[in-house]
């Protein structure tokens, strides 16, 4: 299974999107995540969601990850906002979450506007998984705004949940196995790509498959075309059927995101 993670601080002042990645032996977990810019710490928000996120997938078995009754990621929205109590200020993040648990499927969970797309290689075609928290989603739904209208409304920056706006929040969740090798999965900001269209996606990734850093800059090059000036963070994952498993528990690779920097970890073998 391949993987990139590229974060890219754009036309903002600083970079308030992290990322990161960690696979174990049930399989591998991926998150990425937005600060938000209307609050305070939105990028400390962030780094605390992608630190729990990856280490909930230590310690938590990936089967319960489907559970809608027992959340099992309800302690990131926790520490959260344990850190809106710390700071005595409002703070929120958005989140989407990939966790792929061998030899079952990929379980989807996501809070806010931040995506997963998914490009089926068979068809050459990208779908777009998530479903937006926003004002404008609930628009296009309803048939008030049109598509071309929708990605661009600046009803979009108006999001109706978000990781950290209550004590309790229920993720939205999708389970996927439909999915062959090759198959090619987005996490990404809204800044990233969300104002390109499905097609076009699937145009760049198309071209550009072969490589994912470059498919993932290409991205971001045709996002700032639109005048998009938003931090721009993504995952790509190719997907694989036979990912190679760590040779023990403690075998695992991490990778992050923290202000911009990428960076590889190898714990040291127990």
């Amino acid at each position: 299974m391949d993987l990139a993670i590229i974060s890219e601080i754009n036309q903002r002042d600083k970079n308030e999107d992290r990322a990161g990645a960690i696979q174990t032996s049930q399989g591998l977990v991926a998150v990425v995540c937005d600060g938000m810019g209307g609050l305070d710490y939105g990028d400390e928000a962030a780094q605390v969601a992608v630190n729990s996120v990856l280490c909930q997938a230590i310690k938590l078995p990936l089967t319960k990850w489907e559970s809608e009754q027992e959340d099992p990621l309800a302690e990131t929205n926790q520490l959260v906002r344990q850190l809106a109590r710390d700071r005595n200020s409002a703070v929120g993040t958005t989140i989407c979450i990939l966790a792929y648990e061998l030899g079952r499927g990929i379980h989807l969970r996501w809070l806010g506007d931040s995506r997963v797309y998914i490009f089926r290689c068979a068809e050459r075609k990208v779908y777009m998984l998530s479903e937006d928290n926003n004002i404008a989603w609930v628009q296009r739904e309803k048939q008030l705004i049109s598509d071309d209208v929708w990605r661009t409304t600046p009803q979009q920056s108006k999001l109706t949940e978000y990781l950290g706006k209550e004590d309790w929040v229920k993720y939205q969740y999708k389970f996927l196995n439909d999915f062959v090798d090759g198959d090619i999965i987005l996490l990404c900001t809204d800044g990233a790509i969300g104002s390109l269209t499905e097609r076009h996606i699937a145009e760049v990734i198309t071209m550009y498959r072969d490589d994912l850093s470059h498919l993932l800059i290409e991205l971001f090059n045709d996002a700032r075309k639109t005048d998009c000036e938003d931090n721009q963070t993504a995952i790509c994952i190719r997907i694989s059927k036979n990912i190679v498993q760590p040779d023990c528990e403690d075998d695992r690779e991490f990778r992050c995101i923290n202000n911009g920097i990428s960076y590889t970890q190898i714990p040291v073998r127990r």
